[in-house]
């Protein structure tokens, strides 16, 4: 196997490649396709206030509660209509300078893998968009029926690093020859994998965190 064949690109989603929230998006196109009830509305908006005034970890854990009640109940085949809808959203919110970043890095051969925190599903069909795998928070379902519990960790944090250790087994890639990009605090663990690390638009936590292991900080647009 060539050195060029054991590389691939990672990179995760919000923040990085685009400048948006998935749930947001997610929220607001399914509301007006009358996929979620006031009350699904009213504990995500809850929980939107909630993860903004807290940090880190806690912020991640805020919002992935919120996600789940919003899932609850969802039809299979509402979720692909919402996926539809939701990623030429998506790519209208690409970050140009990460997104030119990723295509250099396919144009030498390299896969591209997305990962993030949201709703596999979209996190799949914006992968496709780019000519990549996308891997996300997977939920149980039950008779076509969305539960609100996971299939698995979140995809976030030691999960997200977890995720990527596996495709790395999967398809023999060798971490230190591979690429990876993250913006928070909480992509240390999947970053520190690779021996290609990049932090885009970092928060305090994550610009730290790469003056510390001398990982460069680019700007995503």
């Amino acid at each position: 196997m060539s050195n060029s064949s054991r590389a691939a690109v990672f990179s995760d989603v919000e923040g990085t490649l685009i400048d948006g929230s998935l749930p947001r998006l997610s929220l607001d196109a399914g509301s007006k396709m009358g996929f979620f009830s006031p009350w699904q509305k009213s504990q995500f908006y809850f929980f939107g206030i909630l993860g903004k005034i807290a940090q880190g970890k806690l912020r991640q854990s805020v919002r992935l509660a919120a996600i789940k009640r919003a899932m609850a109940g969802q039809k299979r085949r509402n979720v692909q209509k919402l996926v539809e809808v939701v990623v030429p959203q998506v790519m209208a919110l690409v970050k140009p300078a990460t997104l030119a970043r990723l295509k250099a890095h396919q144009a030498e051969g390299m896969p591209l893998f997305l990962l993030s925190a949201g709703l596999h599903e979209l996190v799949e069909g914006i992968a496709v968009e780019l000519g990549g795998r996308g891997e996300g928070t997977r939920y149980i379902e039950r008779g076509g029926i969305y539960q609100a519990e996971l299939d698995g960790p979140a995809c976030q944090g030691e999960g997200k690093a977890a995720r990527a250790l596996a495709i790395c087994a999967e398809m023999g890639f060798d971490p230190a020859q591979c690429y990876a990009y993250g913006d928070t605090i909480n992509d240390v663990p999947f970053l520190a994998l690779f021996g290609h690390a990049y932090v885009v638009d970092p928060d305090e936590g994550l610009a730290a965190e790469a003056r510390r292991r001398g990982w460069p900080v680019l700007q995503g647009t």
